[in-house]
C-alpha cells in the first residue's frame, strides 16, 4: 500500500497509513516529545479561546468603534481557526493516528480516540487499558 503525503504550511501529513502501528513499540523519549508537542498545541488553542472576551472588551473600550472591533475579531477568528486545525490534526505519538479525531469532527478530549493514551503520558490514566 502506498502512502499519500500532503505538505500544508510546512507540516507533512501522511494519508493511507497502515493501521497496524499499535504493534510497533515507541520509545519513552519519542512518546514524551510527541506528548509535549500535543500539550503545547492544545495550550495555544485554549489561550486563543480565552483571549477573546478580554481582547474585545479592551478594543471596544479603547477605540469605541465597531469597525475596528470587527477587524480585531476577524484576526482572532483566523488565529483560532488555525489553532483548532493544527490541534485537531495532531498525531498521537503512540499509535500515529489523529489524537483528537475519530471521524469528521474533532473532539478535544484528553485521551487519544484510537489507543486511549492520556495527554499526560501516565499509564494509570490511559482510557482503554
Amino acid at each position: 500500500m502506498h502512502d499519500l503525503t500532503i505538505k500544508i504550511f510546512g507540516t507533512t501529513y501522511i494519508l493511507n497509513r497502515e493501521r497496524n502501528q499499535m504493534d510497533k513499540k515507541v520509545s519513552r523519549v519519542e512518546l514524551e516529545y510527541g506528548l509535549r508537542s500535543l500539550r503545547r498545541k492544545r495550550m495555544f488553542l485554549w489561550v486563543m479561546i480565552g483571549i477573546y472576551l478580554p481582547m474585545i472588551w479592551i478594543v471596544i473600550d479603547i477605540s469605541g468603534s465597531d469597525k475596528i472591533t470587527g477587524i480585531y475579531f476577524g484576526f482572532w477568528l483566523v488565529f483560532v481557526t488555525i489553532a483548532a486545525n493544527v490541534t485537531a490534526f495532531a498525531r498521537c505519538p503512540s499509535c500515529k493516528n489523529l489524537f483528537h479525531m475519530n471521524g469528521v469532527f474533532p473532539m478535544y478530549f484528553r485521551n487519544c480516540l484510537h489507543c486511549g493514551l492520556h495527554i499526560s503520558g501516565e499509564e494509570n490514566k490511559n482510557k482503554f487499558e
